[in-house]
């Protein structure tokens, strides 16, 4: 896992729109620059490749941001000054011969949707293993999943970088402001104990879930307490024996009552049994008053028939015994109609109707008028040869005949004239007048008009016979024939087959009810309640008292009140001692179950005791493992620490080098050489806590890490009190065989370190931060 960076280069991430850094084969990197420029940069580019995350900036959005915004218009980490371009992180490392190029790409699409610039969002930076340092090629294949990152550098990589590798600013303040216990927490997976603490979870999971569902339960607890109780009582019970009694049904439904079976009871229940016991004897009970049931029932039946019957009486009363008489008034109604469409096609005269139109006519027998045919033929062939003059006379000739005509029906001894008004003294003299005048018309026409004439008048003789026929007949017809009843009738024509069933009925119960119909509401609103006063007339006096849930008492056992008649007292008490016979025997078997349940009971008990006692100590023994362990594990750097502290913290007034407790394995405290109780970092200026981060970060490197990479951000941003020769000779003493990356923002600080490498013969590398960050600008 000895891997070692040899190249950087960072296009379109934070500072840097592009930058390249070669640091092959250095032992120390110093990257120089006012603060601003970059540096942060270069550590942050390094922690996202091989975590994929920028920790600092997970827990500063924490604190800082509101939680549930999703969505921001820029990117963080995108620098697209120079224009929109992928985001590519790569960087090369060495093992010996060995080469392993890594890159974290997010591609312009990515970046450009706002849902992925929470700066707590990483996941658009996808992992990718390049085939050489300046392949483009990044696809399915070159992809890699993040645990890639810990098959080459090693378990638990990832989660121990912060500890081991990577000494940010301010993490002195984030590891060591903590409290001592939490410390040790947050060290578990260096110390290799986070197996065990996570087994140890786990017994105490079984510990609670045993405590929860077996012992501690409380509806088990209930359980076993009512287990204990049933199983005396029934000790008790099953002393009490009862004649063997023969299964006899008595209900008849379908779905046969519980206490009615032949097998009532699958286990012995005395709350099923006193439910049983009371439905029967409500049974028997009831039976005492059969006559009085029936009365019940009997005026029952009145009233639902009442119910179901309303609107049939009243349609019946309302129309009376006249439910047969539809058909013969549709029949007169039909006839009414055919003769008055007939009278209408008489009424279009002689001189116009045709003989088709005659032979339409309702009832029409040609033999009675011979000669009609002829004429109208006649009529037709006269016309077709007559000028306008003549067939004007012609019509005007037969109107007048038929004005008088109907004129002196109505008036037969009228002087006056029904054409001009004219007074003639008397009824002769205008009668002389009219024919006069016909007279002096007929002269004025031809033989061929007057021919006309006379056939159009003998046709008319025999369309006013066939009138009067028509007439005669819709006199009788109509006169027999009642519309309102009609009307009525059709209203209820789709009921009148049931009203006539409902009319048998009434006469065979003896109701009885007017034999006219009515169209006053009022007069079939009396008629109604008449006729229900005679239906109520009919009940039974109810003298008796029955029980409010006697109706359910039989319909839960009997599919009719007549089974229900049938029943007997002494079937009754035979039921009832059936159901008490099979009660025992059942509790019986119930007492071996119970017993049975309970034995079970008790045994689930003492094995969950028992199990709870093993895990018990199970626990016990991984604590103590882990305390062992972690007492261990403290110890391998306890030395190293004491010595690094001592190198790097000068002229401290409590001592010369700090000391760790462990306090049973369960804390971290660093300690004076006065012994204090008290955490030493209580008593440090900032520069001091500064220097004891380093002194134990150091030391975590140099025991557990497995990765030759250490970096450290600026440690003399507030390293008032360091020793800084002191520092670069630890670094270029006890960690020569580490690739050190630093940042400092003071340039002889920065020169002295390099200058002392140079002096042991350790390669180096620096960076001007603020002109790489002009020059990249420049592109």
């Amino acid at each position: 896992m000895n891997w070692k960076i040899s190249k950087i280069r960072l296009v379109g991430f934070k500072a840097f729109s592009a930058v390249d850094l070669d640091i092959e084969g250095a032992s120390l990197l110093t990257l120089d620059g006012p603060n601003g420029f970059g540096k942060t940069t270069i550590f942050d580019a390094v922690e996202l490749l091989l975590t994929g995350k920028i920790d600092r900036v997970k827990r500063l959005f924490t604190n800082i941001m509101i939680g549930n915004t999703q969505n921001y218009k820029d990117n963080l980490y995108w620098n697209n000054r120079s224009g929109d371009r992928d985001l590519t992180i790569r960087i090369e490392f060495h093992n010996g011969s060995d080469t392993l190029i890594l890159a974290r790409r997010a591609s312009v699409y990515d970046l450009q949707q706002v849902e992925n610039n929470r700066a707590d969002k990483f996941e658009l930076f996808k992992l990718y293993e390049l085939a050489s340092f300046d392949s483009e090629l990044f696809d399915n294949d070159t992809f890699r999943e993040e645990g890639f990152i810990e098959q080459k550098f090693g378990e638990n990589f990832k989660e121990n970088y912060a500890h081991l590798n990577y000494l940010e600013q301010g993490q002195s303040e984030y590891l060591f402001s903590t409290r001592v216990d939490k410390r040790k927490e947050a060290l578990n997976k260096l110390t290799n104990t986070a197996a065990v603490i996570h087994e140890m979870e786990k017994y105490r999971k079984i510990k609670r879930r045993i405590n929860s569902n077996v012992i501690n339960n409380k509806i088990r607890i209930e359980k076993g307490e009512q287990l204990a109780r049933d199983y005396e009582l029934l000790k008790v019970q099953l002393g009490v024996d009862l004649p063997e009694a023969i299964y006899e049904k008595l209900s008849t439904i379908d779905d046969q009552p519980e206490w009615d079976k032949q097998q009532p009871f699958s286990v012995y229940n005395k709350e099923v049994l006193d439910l049983y016991s009371e439905e029967v004897r409500e049974l028997l009970g009831l039976l005492s008053s059969k006559a009085e049931v029936k009365n019940r029932i009997y005026n029952e039946r009145i009233e639902s028939y009442i119910l179901k019957n309303t609107a049939s009486l009243r349609a019946l009363v309302q129309i009376g015994k006249n439910t047969s008489q539809l058909q013969d008034l549709n029949l007169a109604q039909k006839e009414i109609n055919q003769l008055k469409s007939s009278l209408v096609l008489i009424g279009k005269g002689s001189s116009v109707i045709s003989y088709a139109e005659v032979e339409s006519v309702f009832g029409w027998q040609s033999e009675q008028f011979e000669f009609l045919k002829g004429n109208i033929e006649n009529r037709d062939t006269l016309t077709a040869s007559s000028t306008s003059k003549t067939s004007a006379l012609n019509e005007i000739t037969r109107l007048k005949q038929e004005l008088v005509i109907e004129h002196f029906k109505l008036f037969p001894d009228e002087k006056d004239c029904p054409l001009c008004g004219a007074d003639w003294a008397d009824h002769k003299n205008l009668l002389d007048k009219i024919e006069l005048k016909s007279q002096e018309i007929l002269r004025a026409l031809n033989s061929d008009e007057k021919a006309l004439l006379e056939v159009t008048g003998k046709i008319a003789e025999d369309l006013d016979a066939i009138k009067l026929r028509l007439t005669v007949e819709l006199a009788a017809i109509d006169l027999k024939y009642d519309a309102a009843l009609h009307e009525l009738l059709i209203a209820n024509q789709e009921k009148i087959g049931q009203l006539q069933t409902l009319e048998q009925s009434l006469k065979e119960r003896g109701i009885t009810y007017p034999d006219s119909y009515t169209t006053n509401i009022e007069v079939v609103e009396g008629r109604l309640s008449e006729i229900l006063v005679q239906f109520r007339s009919k009940k039974i006096p109810e003298a008796g008292e029955l029980s409010e849930n006697w109706k359910s008492i039989i319909a839960s056992t009997f599919s009719g009140a007549d089974d229900f008649y049938l029943v007997t007292v002494e079937s009754v008490e035979r039921k009832l001692a059936y159901i008490m016979s099979k009660a025992n025997e059942v509790r019986s078997e119930a007492l071996t179950s119970v017993h049975s349940d309970l034995l079970k009971f008790q045994k689930e008990t003492k094995a969950a005791i028992a199990v709870r006692k093993k895990v018990d100590g199970l626990e016990k023994l991984l604590a103590k493992l882990e305390k062992d362990y972690s007492e261990k594990t403290i110890s391998d750097i306890e030395l190293i620490f004491h010595i690094y502290s001592g190198r790097l913290i000068q002229n401290y007034q409590r001592g010369l080098g700090l000391f760790i407790e462990s306090r049973d394995g369960q804390q971290l405290r660093f300690a004076t050489a006065e012994g204090s109780e008290h955490d030493a970092i209580l008593s440090m200026s900032s520069g001091q806590i500064s220097a004891l981060s380093l002194a134990f970060f150091f030391s975590l490197n140099k025991v557990y890490s497995r990765t030759p990479i250490i970096m450290i951000d600026d440690p003399s941003q507030s390293l008032d009190e360091v020793n800084i020769a002191s520092l670069t000779d630890l670094l270029r003493c006890e960690l020569k065989d580490r690739q050190l990356l630093v940042s400092s923002h003071e340039e002889d600080i920065s020169s002295y370190m390099r200058y002392r490498f140079a002096r042991a013969g350790l390669p180096y590398r620096s960076f001007n931060m603020q002109k790489l960050a002009k020059g990249a600008e420049g592109n």
